[in-house]
């Protein structure tokens, strides 16, 4: 699963101007600080649990020479996001070994000058969340009534992907459950919105019971596959690209769009549902031969075809899964369908279907 944070990168906290912090590395700027740590521990790493900012004056580090190497090596593989070292305590200035060990290793390092307390960090950076996740409760707010405006439109389904791209600053498409697009794709980026790789992922998502997601990852952006539940379990797929990490408005958005088109595709599943009930009334008639009174009750249906002067019957039967994907293709073809439950048994291959396609 992808993991979306409320984000506080270093280049943020390098930006407050009263901490008056001096980047000696700057690897990363754009990592994100889920929290800051202060230790003087020869390996800190055990007590970590990845995204700390490490603070330390280096306490026992004086005759350190390789040294530095292995305890950058670990802070790495921790997942620390950088170390902020004190200067004018126990070392007069950042240690060389250790400029050499972070620059090697792609480990940020921030000089934090003797005026400046750690704690005044620790207190800085939580504010910094504190704020982020104010404004992202109002983005959330905002995108939530954004998207709610949209789906009430006539066109609902199109201007809720338009909405949802804005709010991504990205592309989305809405997909069928056999990967074919059927909306979309929209937004900024929709260009860079790899379809076949969409429809690839839908093909595995699709034979999986439950909703289910997938997120596919690249240095470009985060593009978030997402079934959208239907009473039917035939409901169509949301696909998404956004930047490489979701702020919490954003995955709000993303929650909101797939609940939103779960209650318009439910609500067009059940207008199918009646439009077929009342074309399988229409195959009944015809198939005792009142063309008539057939076409009368098609009239209800102001989508349904005329009924020509030639007709042609087809039965089909098989798996319900099958028979709804062929009913789609002769209805697409101006094809009249009805289907029934067939309450015989042939051996244990259970309950099947059976289809009048006209």
């Amino acid at each position: 699963m992808c993991k979306y944070v409320t984000m506080v990168d270093v280049a943020t906290l390098l930006g407050a101007g009263e901490l008056a912090l001096r980047p000696v590395v700057l690897a990363r700027p754009d990592q994100v600080i889920r929290w800051v740590a202060t230790s003087e521990l020869p390996d800190p790493t055990p007590f970590f649990q990845g995204g700390e900012l490490l603070l330390t004056t280096g306490l026992q580090t004086a005759s350190w020479t390789s040294e530095w190497q292995d305890y950058v090596q670990a802070l790495v593989r921790s997942g620390t996001v950088g170390v902020g070292f004190g200067t004018g305590v126990n070392h007069t200035q950042v240690p060389r070994r250790l400029v050499s060990a972070c620059r090697a290793a792609g480990l940020n390092l921030i000089e934090v000058p003797r005026p400046t307390p750690f704690v005044a960090i620790s207190h800085r950076v939580s504010r910094l969340l504190m704020e982020e996740e104010q404004a992202s409760a109002g983005e959330a707010l905002e995108f939530q009534r954004r998207l709610t405006a949209a789906a009430a439109k006539p066109d609902g389904i199109r201007a809720m992907l338009a909405a949802l791209a804005h709010a991504l600053r990205g592309a989305a498409a809405l997909f069928s459950g056999d990967g074919q697009l059927l909306a979309g794709p929209t937004g900024t980026r929709r260009s860079e919105l790899n379809l076949d790789r969409v429809a690839g992922e839908i093909s595995v998502l699709r034979r999986q019971r439950t909703p289910s997601s997938a997120v596919l990852a690249d240095p470009e952006g985060l593009t978030v596959v997402q079934s959208v539940g239907t009473a039917s379990g035939r409901g169509p797929f949301l696909a998404v690209l956004g930047p490489p990490r979701l702020t919490l408005s954003q995955r709000s958005a993303v929650t909101t769009g797939v609940a939103l088109l779960g209650l318009i595709a439910e609500q067009e599943h059940r207008a199918e549902q009646t439009r077929r009930t009342v074309r399988g009334r229409a195959v009944e008639l015809l198939v005792a031969g009142d063309l008539v009174t057939a076409q009368i009750v098609l009239s209800i249906d102001g989508t349904a075809p005329v009924i020509p002067d030639r007709l042609r019957m087809v039965h089909a039967s098989g798996a319900p899964e099958t028979l709804l994907d062929a009913i789609a293709a002769a209805e697409s073809r101006s094809g009249i369908c009805a289907v029934r439950a067939d309450h015989r048994r042939c051996g244990n291959r259970g309950r099947r279907r059976r289809a009048r396609l006209l």
